[in-house]
């Protein structure tokens, strides 16, 4: 029940700002508030790939501020309200979501109503977005490093592969839980539902992403 209220809170623009009381700042790389002061914002559903992704772009760019890991739509309202680059970064629903269940613990449902409303709203919003199989592949995410911090006017260094290692080894938060597939003809009536509206707004994200490019 919290958690799906904090998802009806989630959807009042403004109210992403209680994170700056809860927030710890002592933590050079604890997720931050989108801000004026802000270089850029990564953000995206859990499971996508956040945590790899802002390690290395952090490390390639060590003065950059960056927002990221609020998993919330508004980060990219403000964004687009102060004139700063977002990047969205999305990964298939299904695998996402059997993602969070397996190391959260969450309900099927909400995590899909949880992924349709972010993509949904974020469709509408200034971003470019950068797909799972893109970010987790070396080859890929090095151009990738490179294309954002040049579009940001950000200086780049090549990222030591093992100090990535050392930060998710070390922040045990970020551990890796073991994912078993979800069974879809196992799921009830409203998380179905969820799940069709989620398997939408993904499609919708991955198309605006590819008709961009033509």
């Amino acid at each position: 029940m919290k958690a799906f209220l904090l998802s009806l809170i989630d959807l009042l623009p403004g109210s992403l700002f209680i994170y700056r009381v809860r927030l710890d700042g002592s933590d050079d790389f604890a997720p931050r508030v989108i801000s004026r002061k802000c270089d850029l914002l990564i953000d995206g559903f859990p499971r996508c790939a956040n945590t790899y992704v802002y390690y290395q772009l952090q490390l390639a760019s060590r003065s950059a501020i960056i927002a990221h890991h609020l998993h919330s739509w508004q980060q990219y309202l403000f964004a687009a309200a102060w004139g700063k680059p977002a990047y969205r970064l999305i990964r298939e629903p299904d695998q996402a979501v059997s993602s969070i269940v397996a190391k959260q613990g969450r309900s099927p449902a909400l995590a899909y109503f949880q992924f349709s409303v972010f993509y949904y709203i974020t469709n509408f919003l200034p971003n470019r977005t950068l797909e799972f199989e893109d970010v987790t592949s070396p080859q890929s995410l090095e151009a990738i490093l490179k294309g954002v911090c040049e579009d940001c006017g950000l200086n780049y260094t090549p990222v030591d592969s093992q100090q990535v290692v050392d930060l998710l080894a070390t922040r045990t938060n970020h551990k890796n839980s073991e994912t078993h597939p979800l069974d879809p003809d196992a799921l009830g009536f409203g998380a179905s539902l969820m799940r069709r509206m989620a398997k939408r707004a993904y499609l919708s994200a991955v198309d605006q992403k590819r008709n961009s490019k033509l």
